[in-house]
């Protein structure tokens, strides 16, 4: 099962990031994958071609993968 949770860019901060850690850190071996849109809207066609190139980028390879340490890390970078 899939879930996807939409938010802005400016409510993703570091306390939002923490929450998300603690409740995934209870529910190995689930996983994070966050994206990012430019499009706050679209219609459903839109959004199942998005979804479908994203299937095939990853088929192909073409996908990033890293823990939860190295994705806090990141965000420290960031601020």
């Amino acid at each position: 099962m899939d879930t996807a949770i939409k938010i802005r860019p400016d409510e993703f901060n570091l306390e939002l990031f923490k929450k998300i850690q603690k409740v995934v850190g209870t529910l190995s071996p689930y996983q994070i994958t966050i994206s990012f849109s430019d499009s706050p809207t679209e219609s459903n066609e839109e959004y199942e071609a998005r979804l479908m190139r994203a299937i095939t980028d990853l088929d192909a390879g073409k996908g990033v993968k890293f823990t939860m340490d190295e994705l806090a890390e990141l965000i420290k970078q960031k601020d």
